[in-house]
């Protein structure tokens, strides 16, 4: 309905305006319309009051008011139906984005702390994470981690200060560092039939590896000491850097071996056949050359100058 004037005439008492009861009629049906509009505090209508709007329910108002403004504000409704969020209330929030840097997360009880993936689970089921304290960890971060257990860990290349320790925080194993050190030990581990090695290996083409006891300490083998050997059946030249020579011919043997290179280095010969085994070498004193004959064995210690034959079985 549109509104409806009061029609008071052209001059006061002139008798062309509206009677008192067109008069009535016509504010009735005005302040009917404003009332059915703005609210006449029934349930399920909306009433104007001096604090805001009320939206008149069963029981309740819901009351919606505004702060005193500091400064003149707008607030725009989006163009998409939905509840509106409210700070207290207990909702879920579906397609926000939250600004970490213009917003503080607080509140969140470390056993309810949950990351999900889209489908609201982690590895095929939902569950609490305890939030953590200390910094987070970054996968391409330079950090120090404290107090943490590795199981089967995939590790490339790691740089080991100091040690590895037990369980108890015992040192196990002590790294000591070399400035620009290009040598190192190889550890390999092998397939059934084969025995896992330890080697010097390195930029260095020559390379003693070193095994070192404390004060008057030794070094400890446990089980058997196996020298690495070669079987000789003709004439030529013994192995200098095989440390034992075993001679196998029923004929006599004319044999040569080179100096040594380690002061200390050991060479050892044995003859299973019945051929005399000669070995001529760069030997200390008068002596050119030692002869061994069937089932005899022997060793030579080289001193940096010659091989002196330090022990020879004789067969009876």
């Amino acid at each position: 309905m549109a509104r409806q004037i009061i029609n008071t005439g052209t001059t006061a008492n002139d008798g062309t305006g509206d009677t008192l009861r067109t008069a009535g009629d016509k504010m009735n049906d005005n302040f009917s319309e404003l009332y059915t509009i703005l609210g006449s505090g029934a349930a399920g209508v909306s009433q104007l009051t001096d604090s805001g709007l009320d939206i008149i329910g069963t029981s309740f108002r819901t009351k919606i008011g505004a702060a005193n403004p500091a400064s003149e504000v707008s607030i725009d409704f989006p163009d998409s139906a939905g509840t509106v969020t409210l700070i207290a209330a207990t909702q879920t929030l579906t397609n926000k984005i939250i600004s970490a840097d213009n917003n503080t997360l607080s509140g969140i009880a470390a056993s309810s702390f949950v990351i999900s993936d889209g489908s609201g689970n982690i590895d095929g089921s939902a569950s609490a994470k305890a939030i953590p304290t200390g910094v987070v960890v970054g996968t391409t971060d330079t950090q120090t981690l404290t107090n943490k257990t590795l199981t089967t860990p995939s590790i490339t290349s790691p740089k080991i200060t100091t040690g590895i320790n037990d369980v108890n925080n015992n040192e196990i194993i002590k790294f000591t560092a070399t400035g620009s050190a290009v040598n190192e030990i190889t550890i390999t581990n092998q397939a059934t039939g084969s025995s896992p090695s330890i080697a010097a290996t390195g930029t260095d083409a020559n390379l003693n590896l070193t095994l070192e006891s404390k004060g008057t300490g030794g070094i400890t083998v446990n089980t058997k000491l196996v020298n690495t050997a070669e079987t000789l059946t003709s004439n030529g030249a013994c192995s200098q850097a095989v440390p034992l020579t075993i001679f196998n011919s029923a004929s006599s043997l004319a044999m040569t071996l080179a100096a040594g290179t380690i002061i200390g280095e050991t060479k050892y010969f044995v003859n299973r056949n019945s051929g005399t085994a000669t070995v001529t070498a760069n030997m200390a004193g008068s002596v050119t050359s030692v002869a061994f004959a069937a089932n005899e064995a022997g060793f030579m210690i080289w001193s940096g100058a010659d091989w002196h034959l330090a022990s020879k079985t004789v067969a009876t």
